[in-house]
């Protein structure tokens, strides 16, 4: 029933259980007696109907609130509707979406006393009230310590020797801009840059960037047995931030890049951190070292199989991705539309097609676990897709509900940004999920604490992308700087920074960690410095199309942590850029058919069936290895997450430790923004059936370094000690 009260009215009568009204034009309306509410709105309002919050009635309960560490408490409750959660006590509030019947509530300034703890939600009719006490207990007494152990590497060296280090290089060599020497100083290695540079430089070592001067690598310490990568790329103009008038600018400004990858070790030692060796790396050292795992509630896999591996062996590796039938993340490209638009009567684009001729579409495509769409016309058939369209998203979601009708996740992952149905929105400023942060970066963290008030668009995918890679990470600047380049730390943050915000707006769709291990734009050339030996054809040869490669190291920690949201973790690529020699300057095997990647320095090696991955091998093991890590934590996965208040102190370069810095705890989420916005680390702590791990990370320590650390939990102080930059893992 429509109401029909208006701005202006009056009481003319009351008789028998009834009220007479007259509008202010004269109207008269008669309705039950009652209490109503004035609007005064002249247009007529509609009731909006939501549905409970409780699974049964509207109001819910709350099971149980726990005293954790400090002023955190963990509160369980019982609901099924609840999404935005806003809870309140005293004078302590906060909005956020629920990924569980748990969270943590940070009472910091509540004094002792008893409180009533309220939950309520804008999504639904209903609440929940508790009482509880805020104990008068002082400090938080230490009941005990314990030093953390990080989670072993399998791939690790079992021995380590030292003294008499040199320096090997993998499929890679120095050049004139780029040239490494090492050092050793007491039980230091020290690692300099003797290349020549141009004007701005920047170098990033294993995903490092000296704040104080980005161009520098000189008596940088680095560690023993370790796989260690240096981009370098340096541009004739006065700041980097300039680096794009190498690409765009007429004429362009010079411009350099070089790449290498290595280790150090002991002279004689036979360790390698790769593969079969270290030059050509031959086959992947996952697939030869590493111990078999199994994912539960996780699945990941590659664009290509890996053909030189046993089918045995994948199933160790929990690799399902893209061998199994119907279970394959299916990319679909343009010819799949165009050769279904081009058998219609008559001549209309993807946009234009009436629903049947959707369905229809839908009907026509393989079936597999995941269905991505890919559509990127080719020349001279823009006509077959417009992502602009006025229909675009309606007729992709009737493809994609139609695919789900018939066993298929699917989404599209080439989108207009603007037009994304996975764009969400606060105070009018939009945000995707690829690219920059865009003008603001506050508001990504101010969004975690408004969740409530984040817009989302009517989304119909499966599946919401995510992911790591692609974008040029060593040239990826934040707002402000200009000659500090912080773009490999920016990358790595806001990839997972997306994912866990995007889980918390969208909580009901799983995600896709949709990532490429290669920069494929922003790098302006390709390092001329990848080589391959191959010692028993005395050949040697030069890869030509050389995309710069993520630090393999990064490429690990990253993968490991986007499984936190993901439930799939996809690893695109065209085919394995690696060489197969065929008598011949062309790379040709069952991957890339004809596509040119190599000139041969030396030798004309015969035909082998065998393919090798090249340096993408070390992408490959970062891959697989980052499966396996999540493997080890799994059990505390998917339940409670949060950060608790630690102390951490970063060595210095000389082998000192700086002050001890404290960082807050952060119950909403937004651990990976605030780690770069204040350029801190960031600490997740997992609770999930009695099992509780802690991942720890400082992406701004030196790589040859060390940030220890400490926290209290449960009155047990916890403390560890990172290597360098690493993700540092621990059961608690």
């Amino acid at each position: 029933m429509k109401n029909l009260f208006f701005a202006f009215w009056l009481i003319s009568s009351v008789c028998f259980g009834q009220i007479t009204i007259v509008d202010s034009v004269g109207n008269t309306y008669t309705i039950p007696k009652g209490t109503y509410k004035k609007v005064t709105d002249a247009k007529p309002t509609i009731p909006i109907v939501l549905k409970n919050c409780g699974c049964t009635t509207a109001d819910f309960s709350i099971v149980s609130i726990l005293k954790k560490e400090g002023a955190l408490y963990e509160v369980n409750f019982d609901a099924c509707g609840v999404n935005p959660l806003r809870w309140e006590v005293g004078t302590k509030a906060d909005t956020f979406a629920p990924t569980s019947g748990t969270f943590i509530a940070d009472l910091t300034g509540l004094l002792p006393g008893e409180y009533n703890f309220k939950i309520t939600s804008t999504g639904c009719i209903g609440k929940a009230e508790k009482k509880f006490t805020i104990a008068s207990v002082g400090a938080i007494p230490v009941l005990g310590n314990y030093n953390l152990t990080a989670l072993s590497d399998p791939l690790g060296a079992t021995s380590l020797q030292t003294g008499n280090y040199e320096l090997r290089y993998i499929e890679s060599r120095p050049d004139e801009h780029l040239n490494l020497i090492i050092e050793q100083s007491g039980n230091d290695i020290l690692l300099t840059d003797t290349g020549n540079s141009l004007q701005s430089v920047s170098i990033t070592l294993n995903g490092w960037t000296d704040l104080e001067n980005s161009g520098r690598l000189e008596k940088e310490p680095v560690l023993p047995y370790t796989l260690y990568h240096v981009s370098k790329w340096s541009v004739a103009r006065p700041t980097l931030r300039e680096f794009w008038m190498a690409m765009y600018s007429t004429p362009k400004a010079e411009f350099r890049r070089s790449e290498l990858f290595f280790y150090i070790v002991p002279k004689g030692e036979t360790w390698n951190p790769v593969g079969q060796s270290y030059n050509p790396i031959g086959r992947p050292k996952v697939f030869s070292d590493l111990p078999a795992f199994t994912l539960k509630n996780r699945v990941y896999g590659f664009e290509y199989d890996l053909l030189d591996e046993t089918d045995a062996r994948k199933k160790e590796l929990s690799i399902q991705f893209n061998w199994l039938p119907g279970k394959k993340h299916l990319k679909l490209y343009a010819s799949a539309l165009g050769s279904f638009l081009r058998k219609l009567p008559t001549r209309k684009g993807f946009e234009e097609l009436t629903e049947k001729e959707c369905i229809d579409f839908a009907n026509t495509l393989p079936i597999e676990q995941i269905v991505a769409f890919d559509i990127e016309p080719g020349a001279g058939e823009n006509w077959i897709i417009d992502y602009d369209g006025a229909n675009f998203t309606r007729n992709m979601g009737i493809v994609i509900d139609r695919l789900k009708e018939r066993g298929a996740l699917a989404y599209n992952w080439l989108d207009v940004p603007d037009k994304s149905p996975n764009v969400i929105s606060l105070d009018g400023m939009k945000f995707g999920t690829g690219g920059n942060y865009g003008k603001d970066i506050t508001k990504f963290g101010e969004m975690y604490k408004r969740i409530g008030d984040v817009q989302r668009r009517n989304n119909p995918y499966s599946l919401i992308s995510t992911g790591y890679g692609y974008a040029g990470y060593d040239s990826n600047f934040g707002d402000g700087e200009s000659n500090i380049n912080i773009g490999p730390q920016l990358t790595y943050l806001r990839a997972l920074d997306v994912s866990e915000l995007w889980s918390r707006v969208w909580p009901e769709k799983d995600q896709v960690y949709f990532s490429w291990a290669f920069q494929e734009f922003d790098f302006v050339q390709f390092p001329g410095n990848h080589v391959v030996e191959i010692p028993e054809f005395q050949a040697r040869a030069i890869r030509t199309d050389n995309k710069p490669l993520y630090p393999p190291n990064q490429w690990e920690d990253n993968l490991t942590l986007g499984l936190l949201n993901a439930k799939y973790l996809f690893y695109w690529s065209p085919g394995p850029l690696g060489w197969n020699p065929a008598n011949t300057t062309t790379n040709s095997n069952v991957y890339t058919t004809g596509f040119s990647v190599w000139r041969f320095e030396q030798g004309l090696p015969p035909l082998q069936t065998k393919f090798y991955a090249g340096k993408e091998a070390m992408a490959l093991n970062a891959t697989v290895k980052a499966a396996y890590n999540f493997s080890l934590i799994q059990e505390a996965a998917d339940g409670v997450r949060y950060q608790p208040a630690f102390h951490f102190q970063r060595a210095t370069k000389n082998g000192g430790v700086e002050a001890s810095n404290q960082v807050e705890a952060i119950q909403d989420g937004s651990w990976f923004n605030a780690s770069l916005v204040k350029r801190q680390p960031f600490a997740i702590v997992l609770e999930n059936n009695g099992k509780r791990v802690v991942l720890f990370q400082d992406l701004w320590a030196r790589p040859g370094r060390w940030t220890e650390f400490d926290f209290v939990l449960n009155g047990v102080e916890y403390r560890g000690k990172t290597q360098g930059n690493r993700l540092f893992m621990a059961k608690l």
